[in-house]
């Protein structure tokens, strides 16, 4: 069979992030140009949106490509139209969704307006239930996609310390918080903020490699940091997330779901270093089995071929789309109260909800995938109760039943109510009818 010529409109700079190449005959087309990844930039494109068809004659480029890969995320700065006026398969690489004002809404927009034929989640999984039930049924899930293979540190003494890589800045707040306390409690932690060449021995040369997600993604440098043979301490994502689904907890990682608990287990693991190298060669050793980049590109080029896809990476199978109402019913409602919990959730350490007066759990599945979300129902109706059951039961979430006396005592940072008002204490009174 021919190989599939393909084209990757990149969504950023790449020598910020660098596009993958996804098959050998690839054109990739990005913002900027430049960046030292496996897939050159052959040409220039305008920020946000655009016409592609222009884009590419004025470049030289024959548009006959068998698939058109538009990579998309929150900041909304690669929106490529006119899609229907070429041919091939149209697959949308969902990038960031979990910050920035409506990144859900936009991008879902985006993807229905341009008539994609599927989408590729990379790091949000949790996400993939709104595309699938606002009409994108074709999808997968491959978090390893754009990650880049690093050459490990020679094997040897490590350094003692808590090695980072990447940026502290106004988009990380926990991050920032975390890294404070850090500090505060005398953590040698080797901190840098430089190109991706400089990981392998970075991480690879001391006892500790510190990970925090920007908010609850399963992003880039958990890769890195296996593929550098680094001991993974990362703070602890949602069942939902599927990183569970790849490594499992204390062999391959570690995880943290405070500020306390990590300076625990870094200052534990630094006076264990045996035991920290222990877990990063477990972790070494899966990565190389399963997550190099010659894997995911065998799962998109069955993925794009139409195979069937492994259940690991499948997302039909998501228990949220078996008991969400029916497709469009309070959906851009829902959406709307998740993509504010979820931007609070960034900035805040924890998000306190209280939901009053609601008939059906719709609201409790889709908030049950933000892992520093405390959700609290205040007087559940009984059919309600056995939602509750079920989503602390198979999804990991630890929602709490309060009845009306219990809350009356409690500030809360989030009211859900259907009436728009609420007598409980609330940063915010949102409304939804469930």
């Amino acid at each position: 069979m021919q190989p599939p010529r393909l084209l990757l409109s990149w969504h950023t700079d790449p020598a910020y992030m660098a596009p993958p190449r996804l098959v050998k005959d690839q054109v990739t087309l990005a913002p900027k140009a430049g960046g030292d990844g496996p897939a050159p930039i052959r040409a220039v494109t305008p920020l946000g949106r655009y016409d592609l068809p222009t884009a590419l004659a004025n470049a030289g480029i024959a548009p006959d490509f068998d698939v058109i890969c538009i990579s998309g995320d929150a900041m909304l700065g690669n929106l490529p139209q006119g899609l229907d006026r070429l041919p091939g398969q149209k697959i949308l690489l969902v990038g960031d969704t979990h910050h920035g004002i409506r990144p859900l809404a936009n991008l879902i927009g985006y993807a229905l307006d341009q008539g994609f034929d599927a989408a590729v989640f990379t790091y949000n999984r949790q996400h993939a239930h709104w595309f699938l039930e606002a009409g994108i049924s074709r999808s997968i899930w491959l978090p390893g996609l754009a990650a880049r293979a690093l050459i490990p540190a020679p094997s040897g003494h490590r350094l003692p310390g808590l090695a980072f890589l990447g940026q502290i800045g106004d988009l990380h707040p926990r991050r920032h918080r975390l890294y404070q306390a850090m500090m505060q409690a005398g953590i040698p932690l080797a901190f840098k903020q430089g190109s991706l060449s400089q990981a392998g021995a970075l991480y690879g040369g001391h006892v500790l490699s510190w990970n925090a997600s920007l908010n609850g993604d399963l992003n880039l440098r958990i890769f890195e940091i296996l593929a550098a043979g680094g001991c993974l301490l990362t703070d602890r994502l949602s069942a939902q997330s599927g990183l569970g689904l790849l490594l499992e907890e204390g062999r391959h990682y570690l995880a943290y779901d405070s500020a306390a608990e990590l300076i625990s287990l870094t200052h534990t693991l630094l006076a264990d270093a045996p035991r920290a190298q222990a877990i990063g060669h477990a972790g070494a050793d899966a990565y190389r089995a399963q997550y190099r980049p010659d894997h995911w590109r065998k799962l998109f080029a069955d993925f794009i071929d139409g195979q069937a896809v492994p259940d690991t990476y499948a997302l039909d199978n998501d228990l949220r789309l078996s008991l969400s109402p029916a497709p469009g019913q309070d959906f851009i409602a829902r959406l709307s109260i998740y993509e504010t919990v979820q931007e609070l959730q960034r900035c805040q350490e924890r998000v306190s909800i209280a939901l009053c007066g609601q008939k059906r759990g719709s609201l409790l599945f889709d908030l049950s995938d933000l892992q520093r979300v405390d959700l609290m129902v205040i007087d559940p109706a009984p059919d309600m109760q056995d939602d509750i059951s079920l989503i602390n039961g198979s999804l990991g979430a630890r929602i709490e039943i309060l009845s009306a006396q219990q809350a009356m005592g409690r500030r809360f940072d989030v009211v859900i109510d259907p009436s728009g008002r609420s007598d409980f204490a609330a940063g915010r009174i949102l409304s939804f009818e469930g």
